[in-house]
């Protein structure tokens, strides 16, 4: 191995700390917009409000008093017995998003810094790892790659698990080649590289399962070459054990019915939700077209190719997060149909070979075009009694010009650009819509703002809560949308009712407008305090006077900072009260309907 083989100094030169600066702010434009929007429709909405609805709860409660179990009450916690622990996975996103939050406020912005800054870290790790062997070239194209990938884009930033554990097991795999190579050279016993790399795997475990088939192939490594590190294998493989049983052990201690084997059962595909491999297989590949791209995967192809023949082996990267991820992907197969961030494990696989596609090309095109070029003009000259015309001319053409520098791969790097760069700018653009529930695509037509991206149930959520205290409870309609986003931003305790009849002695009253009858909105509208707004009403029971409030949708325009730092997919809003709507209802409701309007008298005529 060369000195680039070692890692080598942090930088080469000017050049590459440029280059880095650039990645850097692509990771940056990518990844900060939208920083503040509020958790809407889809996986992303869903993932964010869940991890702040824990995260929270360990900033009420603290993490001691809860003894580390991730609950998701909504509302005040009076003892353990009203605990409802999320037993699905592992705590350890939820305690630093709830770290976040003690740090920095409460806010969408503080749940979405925590995954932002472990796919921070993976840049970093990926360019130091692919630099190891590709150079700094290949280490800035790995991450530049790895930051605009359009699923890393939309998903990145989502406070859920793979941000995580793709990070800390990158640290894990830097760890296993600083090992490797101080066992090649004799520098050292690398234990600081040991350390990391248990440390690493554990706290990527914490995080979730995956971790788990991602340490297997990591272990496969120590003993895959010389010298083959039996010892340290075996002690990885026993504390990965180990672990996993202590985890399986707590976590599966707070489940319900079949527990953590139900739960991955039925993931798989084992219960009664069956995916075919066929059809998974189509979905996966459509999946890959939609969120890695085309150009993308045609340089990742080019990347194995051109790795394996000239270091005759694969990156590591590669092994553990390709082989590990796309086993995790076919074993819960139903779970991989369902949420399409689970190929967000295959990222650096895919960042990493296609920049060793690029890199190698360029390598073998600088190399091998000038001697192609050479042996063109070598063959035309020796042929060149064979043409009469033009023959003092051809004779001189000895291409001078072209053996030095690699024009054809030039041209080829150029139209790949030139492919690649609208093409994924078109994904970002379906990604970020897809995300939002908006389906253009399919034929779906836009229901507007504030529907689309379910933004009126943050509103409604939002204005009920303002409405309310903590301590109260809030009776929901079965027909009013539920979601862990509007559980998040109501923030209190809530009964789901089926009836008007079935209230008890709720503060607020939740109810889509349409449900109630004429004679339930007289009497609610006399007796309560009411909200009508976005379709639904909300009524205040124990308010001290009784009326009616009428709130509309009212958008503002937007500034640039508001596009990049909140939303590109709403501008600036607000539920303004229209009082002269709010009368017009009043009057409209109060009014006795017309079959109960006294008849006019009849006309007496006297002739």
């Amino acid at each position: 191995m060369t000195n680039v083989d070692r890692g080598g100094p942090w930088f080469s030169g000017r050049s590459e700390i440029a280059g880095l600066a650039a990645v850097l702010v692509l990771f940056a434009l990518t990844h900060l917009q939208g920083i503040n929007e509020a958790f809407l429709f889809g996986h992303q909405g869903f993932n964010n409000s869940l991890r702040s609805i824990i995260g929270r709860n360990y900033v009420r409660y603290g993490v001691v008093q809860l003894a580390g179990k991730p609950i998701k009450n909504i509302g005040p916690v009076k003892d353990s017995r009203e605990h409802v622990v999320h037993w699905h996975h592992p705590p350890l996103v939820h305690m630093l998003v709830g770290l976040s939050f003690q740090l920095f406020g409460e806010s969408e912005a503080s749940a979405r810094a925590v995954p932002i800054f472990f796919s921070f870290l993976s840049v970093l790790l990926l360019w130091r790892i692919v630099r190891r062997r590709l150079g700094p070239a290949g280490g800035l194209w790995a991450a530049s790659i790895f930051t605009l990938l359009p699923l890393e884009v939309e998903y990145g930033k989502m406070a859920n698990y793979e941000a995580l554990v793709i990070a800390l097991m990158l640290g894990a795999v830097l760890a296993a080649l600083r090992i490797r190579e101080a066992a090649e050279t004799g520098t050292g016993t690398g234990r600081g590289a040991i350390v990391a790399l248990f440390c690493c795997t554990a706290a990527a475990a914490f995080t979730d399962w995956p971790a788990f088939i991602l340490a297997a192939f990591l272990g496969l490594f120590l003993i895959a070459q010389r010298p083959r590190r039996w010892v340290l294998f075996a002690a990885y493989g026993v504390f990965c054990a180990l672990w996993l049983l202590v985890l399986w052990k707590w976590m599966n201690h707070f489940a319900e019915s079949d527990g953590l084997w139900g739960l991955a059962r039925w993931r798989a595909g084992g219960g009664s939700a069956k995916v075919a491999t066929g059809a998974w297989l189509t979905r996966f590949g459509a999946r890959l077209l939609d969120y890695v791209g085309a150009p993308v995967l045609a340089a990742s192809a080019a990347g194995v190719v051109a790795y394996g023949l000239r270091f005759r082996r694969l990156p590591l990267v590669l092994g553990v997060f390709g082989g590990g991820g796309l086993l995790y992907l076919y074993i819960f197969k139903y779970g991989s149909w369902v949420h399409v961030f689970f190929l967000h494990y295959l990222m650096p696989a895919f960042a990493v070979t296609a920049a060793a596609g690029l890199v190698l090309v360029w390598q073998a095109g600088a190399r091998w075009e000038p001697v192609l070029l050479g042996r063109i003009s070598a063959w035309s000259g020796a042929h060149i009694h064979y043409f009469k015309a033009g023959s003092s001319r051809l004779r001189r053409l000895r291409l001078p010009c072209l053996t030095g520098v690699p024009c054809l791969t030039f041209f080829l790097f150029a139209g790949w650009a030139a492919w690649a760069v609208p093409n994924e700018w078109r994904l970002l653009d379906k990604a970020k819509l897809v995300s939002h529930g908006v389906r253009t695509d399919l034929g779906r037509s836009r229901a507007g703002l504030p529907y689309d991206g379910r933004l009126d149930v943050v509103l409604l959520a939002r204005t009920a809560r303002n409405m309310s205290r903590f301590g109260d409870t809030i009776a929901v309609h079965r027909r009013t949308h539920s979601s862990p986003q509007f559980r998040y931003y109501l923030a209190r305790n809530s009964r789901v009712v089926h009836a008007t009849s079935q209230l008890r002695d709720e503060r607020l009253y939740i109810v889509p407008e349409h449900i109630l009858t004429e004679a339930e909105k007289r009497n609610f509208v006399r007796e309560c305090f009411v909200v009508s707004t976005l379709r639904y009403w909300i009524i205040d029971r124990k308010a001290r006077k009784p009326g009616l409030k009428h709130l509309e949708f009212v958008q503002y325009p937007a500034s640039w900072k508001w596009s990049f730092f909140t939303s590109m997919f709403y501008p600036p809003h607000a539920l303004v009260e229209r009082r002269a709507k709010s009368e017009a209802l009043r009057r409209e409701i109060e009014s006795p309907p017309a079959d109960l309007q006294p008849a006019e008298p009849p006309e007496f005529r006297v002739d």
